[in-house]
């Protein structure tokens, strides 16, 4: 959630091979300890959210702000493209949002 640009229901269950029911019971446990918000949008295909502002634009998937910086562009500023390109490894992504949450630069 905290790293990659389309975590929507679908991807997460086909990435995880998780059944539907696991992807409500592991989201139960993070809003309990309000790691994610769960709010109704329609178009982002989801219902679980990182705490924070969203990028949202006409025709082009929702963003969440907080990952504008891993993607190389200003959490005030659309991304460049129709789709959020990931141009480096993902396990760097990974680290790259771990060491944000670890120095203390929660979504918010």
């Amino acid at each position: 959630m905290l790293a990659l640009p389309d975590p929507t229901d679908h991807n997460l269950r086909r990435w995880n091979t998780w059944e539907p029911r696991q992807l409500a019971q592991l989201g139960s446990v993070l809003l309990q300890k309000r790691l994610l918000v769960e709010v109704v949008r329609p178009s982002a295909g989801r219902r679980y959210f990182i705490p924070g502002p969203w990028l949202e634009r006409r025709f082009v998937p929702a963003f969440d702000a907080w990952k504008s910086v891993l993607y190389g562009f200003a959490p005030d500023q659309d991304p460049p493209y129709r789709w959020t390109l990931v141009s480096r490894p993902v396990a760097e992504l990974f680290q790259d949002a771990a060491d944000r949450v670890t120095s203390g630069d929660l979504p918010h």
